[in-house]
């Protein structure tokens, strides 16, 4: 991907400015890099949480209001 300087974008809005400006083939890559970055963020395991639940935590979660 080409380096374009971008200075100071930060919010959304920006970004998206930004974004409409890459070449074709920029836009590409950056569409890539997107996948990735999701296929890694899905790979995560959530069951830490569950597996970090002992006894000694029972009735920890009681007074949580359900959603």
């Amino acid at each position: 991907m080409a380096h374009h300087k971008l200075s100071n974008v930060s919010t959304v809005q920006e970004i998206e400015r930004a974004v409409e400006q890459l070449p074709p083939k920029d836009f590409l890559e950056l569409i890539e890099w997107i996948d990735r970055k999701r296929q890694i963020q899905s790979i995560r395991p959530y069951t830490a949480f569950l597996n970090s639940y002992g006894p000694e935590d029972e009735g920890l979660y009681d007074h949580t209001v359900a959603r």
